[in-house]
């Protein structure tokens, strides 16, 4: 039967309808007898269901308009937020650049990018905790970026946090798919510095001793550092240093009759340190003279010395397979010898070359430190990759070298953001070299370069000429009263574009 109430069907038998619970009564209708009114009310019924999908498929299709165009506004804040980020960090106003990126994160957490102007504009703040803790956090969230590479570099560059320095560039190296140049000169020039000054404090402890030379006209007798150059034995490019000086100290008003006490030493420079790998004395030469002699044969380079074992001269030493060792002299021959003679009457040889080994050590003392500033300032310019475009010169270092003339530049922009020189210079002058460091900043108004903060430079007359990788130097100073000129080649750059 059917219920009358709701149009349901029941068994013959119910008293009371299975959906609706209304009484069936006696006068409900039978199985296979649908009254009008159950017909009617399981229509109803029906269209019930069918409202009900359709109003919850309206509300489900309007929470996704909203949500969508909630997303949009969102993402159109976020957009504001990074713009205005970027404004403030061009404009160096890292406060609120800082405050524009956490209005940013507060809608979308998950940008790398957003981190990476964070650790900006910290780092514009002077605050290298908060700048280090969001680049890093750049890195956590999956930035592959030379933005936060450059980043960490310059925080410790800045902080002078060596190792960690090298680290980042490593990871740039491993990580990037391009740019890793950039990072490997990074740390060409650190390690290369890092060489070259632990190579300079061997020298200056020995050249803190009191060092002369006496010559009378005839006969010469050096003592303290007496002889220093550096040889890169193996054609490499890491050159090593050699030292000739005495092991007792001397008046050169008392000079003994004969100095017998003479020291050669080679240094290298080996798991961060320098480390001796010779250590002999200088052999006799014609007229029982002491000298030290270099040999240059087939791009190789031999010292001539007394052997270590029988005290014989006529024993060279080189490198082979990364070890200083006695060499076998038939299978020299031929090349390149250099005399430098540390006592004695030179029968035999040049007296331009005798004097030669004493003028070494003021040679070689400004040639290291040409070498560690250029060093330097490719490290730093690389790194902050400042440029002055126009300055005459180009940032890099540059030298020339002869037998009377030395001369070594450095162009850098110095740390308040001017273009500037800085020239050391050694002429023979007579018997012995003398030297002269100086500072020449780039005046842009003139366009000239003008001597800093040394009257010798402001007093004296200095021109140079950039012509492609060379440039060409006039010099006279109050100390060097002729004019000296030179044509010095570039040796390094110190940009992005190396």
């Amino acid at each position: 039967m059917y219920c009358k109430h709701c149009g349901a069907e029941n068994k013959d038998k119910a008293k009371f309808c299975r959906k609706c619970g209304m009484s069936l009564g006696e006068k409900q209708e039978h199985a296979g007898e649908i009254p009008p009114s159950a017909l009617v009310s399981g229509a109803k019924y029906r269209y019930g269901k069918v409202v009900i999908i359709f109003v919850a498929i309206f509300i489900i299709a309007a929470i996704f308009v909203v949500k969508r165009e909630y997303d949009k506004y969102q993402d159109r804040k976020y957009e504001k937020f990074v713009v205005q980020a970027d404004t403030y960090i061009k404009d160096k106003e890292y406060d609120k650049a800082v405050n524009a990126c956490k209005a940013a994160l507060k809608i979308k957490s998950t940008d790398a990018d957003i981190y990476i102007k964070l650790g900006e504009s910290y780092n514009g703040m002077q605050d290298t905790e908060n700048a280090l803790e969001n680049y890093y956090k750049a890195l956590e969230k999956g930035a592959v970026s030379k933005d936060v590479y450059d980043g960490l570099v310059k925080i410790y560059y800045k902080e002078m946090m060596w190792n960690e320095l090298l680290e980042v560039c490593d990871s740039a190296i491993g990580s990037l798919d391009s740019g890793q140049e950039h990072y490997k000169n990074i740390k060409k020039f650190y390690e290369s510095y890092e060489r070259e000054r632990a190579l300079q404090e061997i020298f200056n402890n020995q050249r803190g001793k009191a060092s002369g030379c006496k010559y009378d006209g005839s006969r010469v007798q050096a003592f303290g550092l007496c002889f220093a150059e550096m040889i890169d034995f193996e054609g490499s490019g890491e050159e090593k240093l050699v030292l000739a000086y005495t092991a007792d100290t001397y008046d050169i008003d008392y000079l003994p009759g004969s100095i017998d006490d003479y020291v050669l030493e080679v240094w290298d420079y080996a798991e961060g340190k320098a480390q001796k790998v010779f250590e002999g004395q200088p052999c006799y030469g014609p007229s029982n003279e002491r000298e030290v002699v270099l040999l240059n044969t087939d791009n190789q380079w031999y010292l001539k010395a007394a052997d270590t074992d029988t005290g014989k001269e006529d024993v060279y030493y080189g490198f082979k397979d990364g070890e200083f060792m006695q060499s076998d002299t038939q299978n020299i021959a031929g090349g390149d010898v250099r005399t430098y003679v540390l006592q004695g009457y030179y029968a035999g040889v040049d007296r331009s070359e005798a004097e030669l080994a004493y003028n070494t050590v003021n040679n070689l003392e400004q040639k290291v430190s040409h070498v560690i500033d250029s060093y330097w300032y490719g490290l730093k310019n690389t790194i902050v990759d400042e440029k002055d475009e126009t300055a005459s010169i180009e940032n890099g270092s540059y030298s020339y070298e002869s037998a009377d003339l030395n001369m070594y530049v450095c162009a850098y922009i110095n740390e308040e953001g001017n273009a500037e020189i800085s020239l050391k210079y050694n002429w023979v002058d007579g018997t012995y070299s003398r030297g002269q460091n100086l500072i020449f900043q780039y005046n842009k108004e003139k366009r000239v370069y003008e001597g800093k903060n040394v009257s010798d430079a402001k007093n004296g007359a200095f021109s140079i000429e950039q012509n492609d990788e060379k440039i060409n130097i006039a010099l006279t100073t109050e100390l060097a009263k002729k004019t000296l000129m030179a044509e010095l080649i570039r040796e390094t750059k110190y940009d992005k574009r190396y």
